[in-house]
């Protein structure tokens, strides 16, 4: 069986994605797991299983959640969640009121 990779900025350019933050060049950058991920459950604290090599999608469940705790407990959450050096997160669809 041949492992799965691809570098994120063919992701980038084939899903038009804006970057807000890179910690080094997309090019150098692999995602190895063609399944994604929505982290509620992190951010809930609850972490087992966490997968850090799939793409983490935060969409408007996940916002609206983090957004209904107060700031301390979701910078806990977020510490919490990026922790576990996530490969890539996708931040879509953020309507919330």
């Amino acid at each position: 069986m041949s492992k799965y990779s691809v570098q994120l900025s063919k992701i980038i350019r084939s899903e038009n994605f804006s970057v807000i933050y890179l910690p080094k060049k997309p090019e150098d950058i692999y995602v190895s797991c063609i399944e994604v991920y929505r982290p509620g459950l992190i951010l809930a604290s609850h972490d087992n299983n966490f997968g850090s090599d799939r793409i983490q999608f935060l969409g408007n469940s996940e916002i609206k959640f983090l957004m209904d705790m107060s700031a301390q407990d979701r910078d806990k959450s977020l510490d919490r969640f990026f922790a576990e050096k996530p490969v890539t997160v996708v931040i879509s669809n953020t309507n919330v009121e």
